[in-house]
């Protein structure tokens, strides 16, 4: 039997092996199981069982989507062709019933937004830009847009905490300015980007950095801020506090409220 042949009927195993397994840890494992065969070993493999992972986001077990969600921010680091698909079934859990799995896809659709970011600053030079990047794009900012929309109210207060932690890191990202010394080549700098980038316009990304923490602060304004739960309101204000003090041309944004 070939390394690949065997690679298959291993995944097949894994994947109906957890489909009946109730034990959330086990799950986790026989997903890690998995991800090491589809992401490291035979990668070749993994367009083949990507759509039936993802079929895994309509199983009535939650800790199995929750899982899935953990799985997806593994491929799609290390994968990048995949985003799209990944993306969706993320933004899908944003709206989930169960608190646990909202809150591990907003985890990693935060990490994989960052990526998505940096791969359109790279590829949206130059005369033409791929179908391929363009979704990846389109769909990144579906998943922000609805998780910063639970920034600013969420049903469950957990979700509310993650949320608000996603969005105060997408501040950051939206609103960074070079500053001499303190430049750093790897990061991407709205200002600085090409007039003429087909994927980024720099002006409408610093305004909407500007939107997204206004979703933050407004929050603490009274008389609304007496609606929420204490630690929400820690959190928010720690948020705020942080973003004003790293990027001082925001601090007047939120002085009533700081």
């Amino acid at each position: 039997m070939s390394g690949e042949h065997w690679s298959r009927e291993k995944v097949v195993e894994l994947l109906n092996q957890c489909m009946l397994e109730q034990d959330g840890t086990a799950q986790a494992e026989l997903m890690l199981d998995m991800k090491e065969i589809l992401v490291n070993k035979d990668p070749q493999l993994l367009p083949e069982f990507l759509p039936k992972l993802l079929e895994l986001q309509m199983y009535p077990n939650a800790s199995i989507r929750r899982n899935l969600a953990g799985m997806l921010e593994d491929i799609g680091l290390k994968m990048f062709t995949h985003l799209p698909e990944i993306f969706d079934t993320l933004r899908g859990f944003l709206d989930d019933e169960a608190p646990a799995v909202t809150k591990r896809a907003l985890t990693a659709g935060g990490l994989l937004f960052k990526k998505a970011f940096t791969l359109a600053a790279q590829r949206g030079t130059g005369p033409v830009v791929s179908k391929e990047m363009k979704e990846i794009w389109d769909r990144a900012q579906q998943f922000k847009d609805r998780a910063v929309q639970l920034a600013g109210k969420a049903s469950n207060d957990g979700v509310h905490l993650h949320a608000v932690k996603l969005v105060e890191t997408l501040v950051m990202l939206y609103s960074a300015q070079p500053g001499g010394a303190n430049t750093n080549p790897d990061t991407i700098y709205p200002s600085t980007l090409d007039p003429n980038h087909k994927l980024l316009n720099g002006l409408k990304i610093a305004n909407e950095g500007k939107e997204m923490f206004r979703t933050l602060y407004k929050q603490l304004e009274l008389p609304q801020a007496m609606e929420l739960p204490g630690p929400v309101v820690i959190v928010l204000i720690n948020a705020t506090a942080s973003t004003a003090r790293q990027r001082p041309w925001l601090f007047v944004e939120a002085l009533n409220v700081l």
